[in-house]
Formats: C-alpha cells, structure tokens, sequence
C-alpha cells in the first residue's frame, strides 16, 4: 500500500521555492529559520530584506554562518 504522507525528499531535479521577506530588523528571523531547514529539503529560499540602498550589506556572509545551505546574492 501506498503511503498518504507527502514526499519530503522530492526525486525531480526542480526546487520548490520558498519566498522570505523581512525589515532590516529581521535578521534574527532568518537565522531561525535557516538554523531549522533541512540541508536536503528540496527547497530553494529566495530573502528580500529591506535595506539601506546607502550601506553595504553583510546578509549573505551573516546568513552563510547558520546554514549548509550555499547562500548566493
């Protein structure tokens, strides 16, 4: 018998696409997140974060501390 329950390792070689939106405060709330998501979920997270347009960013290389997963800007 087939089980009901749904795949959490997807077999095709597409990603499922998680969208992320936060201030520039939500810092803390993507680390969460990221901490907690499997390395091989299938998912690909797509961040928006509001920023100062004036100010180097650091999200990337802050965000790659927390996660296996390969983070790219």
């Amino acid at each position: 018998m087939r089980s009901t329950k749904p795949d959490h390792h997807p077999t095709n070689s597409s990603p499922r696409i998680v969208g992320l939106g936060a201030s520039a405060g939500g810092l803390e709330a993507l680390e969460a997140f990221l901490t907690s998501m499997p390395a091989h979920s299938g998912l690909a997270c797509v961040v928006v974060q509001h920023l100062d347009p004036t100010r180097e960013t650091l999200l990337s290389s802050l965000l790659q501390r927390v996660t296996p997963l390969r983070v790219q800007e």
